[in-house]
């Protein structure tokens, strides 16, 4: 073989198998002189069509790349207005929520004090019940009407007077 350009032949397979032989030619570091097969296709020729295959692969795959993009993109643009409604909706309920828990935590110690007031009024109202139970005095045995036209605490402190005598009372007691 002598050093000058050869011609490379490819054989009437697919490129893939051209490529394979480059390849394993690369590989082999024969870089200097390359065989020529059946076809007469030159080195510079087999290295042309390759860059063309290789930028026409890189287009249809990036054609195919924006092309499935789309159906993507358009569901990320969706689900960012889904997070979007949904966080200023959190955010109108957050301040409703805080909006409502100062009344809310004012109502709940007014309630409180309410509370504490009414079991201290409850106690006084016991107390007072029980003191005025003690201050009264039961008269049994005393016919109806026999005060006689007066009033009946005006009788009933005659009455006492006259029952228990002067020891007990110097003058008639008051009575409410």
């Amino acid at each position: 073989m002598s050093k000058s350009k050869s011609v490379v032949k490819a054989p009437p397979t697919t490129r893939t198998s051209i490529a394979s032989k480059l390849a394993t030619m690369a590989s082999a570091g024969k870089s200097e002189e390359i065989p020529a097969d059946n076809d007469g296709v030159s080195m510079s020729q087999l290295v042309a069509e390759l860059t063309k295959q290789q930028a026409s692969i890189k287009e249809d795959i990036s054609v195919l790349i924006q092309e499935s993009m789309v159906p993507l993109q358009t569901s990320v643009n969706a689900l960012t207005e889904t997070l979007a409604s949904f966080q200023s909706r959190l955010c109108a309920t957050e301040t409703l929520a805080s909006d409502n828990f100062s009344p809310l935590s004012a109502a709940e110690k007014t309630i409180q004090t309410l509370k504490e007031q009414n079991a201290t009024f409850m106690d006084r109202v016991d107390d007072l019940e029980n003191r005025s139970r003690r201050a009264n005095l039961r008269i049994l045995n005393v016919p109806e009407n026999s005060e006689k036209g007066q009033s009946t605490v005006k009788f009933i402190s005659e009455m006492l007077m006259e029952v228990m005598g002067q020891e007990v009372f110097e003058k008639p007691p008051e009575l409410e």
